[in-house]
């Protein structure tokens, strides 16, 4: 049987890690491990170990997320961060997206949204309002090489996924449109990141970008 992903979280607010951590281990699909109440805690059990997920209150957790989140990456490139926002506007979440969060969710949000969140970022979805994550995209595309040619070995399935991806749609609204199974879509994105050499599917949005 799979093991749960082991979620962290990190926030100076005792009293909103300490809900974090209840409502979140309810859920039954993650492991709730460390809960850092400073940056240089955080470092400090980074240094040990580490977790595959990060729920990260940008509010209290330094005056600048979108640096942490950089620094977080650098150290742990494995762990998938989930940002806790008090401004859910574009350009904020467009930042920490473009720094190496694979999401961004709003302190007004519900448990519901928080739990779907949690699940798409554990499974290296992108989960953010569409207009941010072009944003993130554009901002990351800036002093890009010129356009590549795309890899003859894809598929004509995989050069579809590929146009799609920049569009930030989900694993489950691709299979709905492509008419296939969540689990195929799963298996050519696999496939299709293999052949861009990338992990995430903003890096291959990009791919998509400097293709098109």
């Amino acid at each position: 049987m799979k093991s749960r992903p082991i979620l962290w979280i990190a926030s100076e607010n005792a009293l909103l890690s300490e809900c974090l951590a209840s409502e979140t281990a309810g859920l039954g699909a993650f492991r709730v491990g460390r809960q850092a109440r400073s940056e240089t805690e955080l470092f400090v059990l980074l240094q040990k170990e580490r977790p595959d997920i990060l729920l990260f209150d940008a509010e209290t957790m330094g005056s600048v997320p979108e640096a942490l989140v950089a620094r977080v990456r650098a150290r742990c490139p494995e762990t998938r961060i989930l940002v806790l926002s008090p401004r859910a506007d574009d350009n904020a979440v467009g930042r920490v997206l473009r720094y190496g969060a694979l999401g961004v969710i709003g302190r007004g949000e519900g448990l519901g949204d928080l739990a779907r969140a949690l699940q798409a970022v554990a499974a290296g979805q992108i989960w953010a309002r569409r207009p941010a994550i072009a944003r993130a995209l554009l901002s990351l595309q800036s002093g890009a090489a010129p356009p590549a040619e795309p890899p003859k070995s894809l598929t004509p399935r995989e050069r579809q996924l590929l146009g799609l991806l920049a569009d930030g749609y989900r694993n489950k609204e691709l299979a709905a449109m492509l008419r296939i199974k969540e689990q195929t879509v799963k298996i050519h994105l696999h496939s299709l990141f293999r052949k861009l050499n990338v992990r995430t599917r903003v890096e291959a949005a990009l791919k998509a970008a400097d293709l098109a």
